[in-house]
């Protein structure tokens, strides 16, 4: 049996060990491996241009230790998905078609899909094709469904938590406060892991006074991790006008 293999979206740790245990598992059953290069977009082969090439374990051995995607990766191009009718996201139907013509060309009987939401919404669209999908959850933001974790989540915690481990003594010798915006898209499990790791105090009710009582008492210097968007824009907001109403540190208002 043909199986294919490729990674779609942001590039993030683990995604090598991810192919190399896919082609040891698939070879062990008899099974031929394709890596697609460049994300979704290897689909797009012709015989005159094949964007392919066949996974063993004895060319993937060891790849668990390299950085980065050994198969490339985009998270732009011909497979950006579109609405259609009724709000469903579809890929253009040349693209389909094309794509189906290297899948019967390979003779293709599932494709495994290390992405993320949108490599995985690209996944399903092209079930249309016929192709079976087998979804690898990769991610940093951690916000797929139907898993507890994803590839590239606790990496990104650990970042987070020993950015956060250096920066407070850099806080506290200035007597400042820090903002640190940590990724995450629409869920906070970045900034809620990274800063309970990094010596995360604990809520804050009422996070105005808050910094208020730690201008004026220092040296408790508060380091506040806050998720990437629009919420960022709230927090500096919030210490901008707090930071004007209260004594300034290092220097006149």
């Amino acid at each position: 049996m043909n199986v294919g293999i490729l990674n779609a979206g942001g590039d993030c740790p683990g995604l090598n060990a991810v192919i190399e245990g896919a082609v040891g598992a698939a070879t062990a059953r008899g099974w031929k491996v394709y890596g697609f290069y460049d994300g979704f977009e290897g689909l797009l082969s012709t015989p005159e241009n094949e964007r392919w090439k066949i996974l063993t374990p004895e060319n993937c051995h060891n790849v668990r230790s390299c950085g980065g995607i050994i198969l490339g990766t985009v998270n732009k191009g011909n497979f950006t998905v579109k609405s259609g009718v009724g709000g469903r996201m579809q890929i253009a139907e040349d693209v389909l078609a094309r794509s189906k013509a290297t899948v019967d060309r390979l003779g293709l009987k599932a494709l495994i899909v290390v992405g993320g939401d949108g490599s995985q919404t690209i996944g399903n669209e092209l079930r249309a094709i016929g192709l079976p999908i087998v979804g690898v959850p990769k991610t940093i933001d951690n916000d797929l469904g139907a898993t507890d974790y994803t590839f590239g989540f606790w990496t990104a915690v650990s970042v987070v938590s020993k950015c956060l481990d250096r920066l407070r003594t850099t806080a506290y010798s200035h007597q400042r406060i820090m903002v640190v915006e940590a990724m995450g898209r629409h869920a906070g499990w970045i900034a809620l892991y990274g800063g309970i790791a990094g010596y995360f105090g604990g809520w804050i009710d009422n996070l105005i006074m808050r910094i208020c009582d730690v201008l004026m008492c220092l040296p408790g210097v508060p380091i506040l991790l806050i998720l990437s968007g629009t919420l960022a824009g709230i927090a500096i907001g919030i210490l901008y006008s707090t930071w004007q109403n209260t004594r300034s540190l290092g220097g006149e208002k």
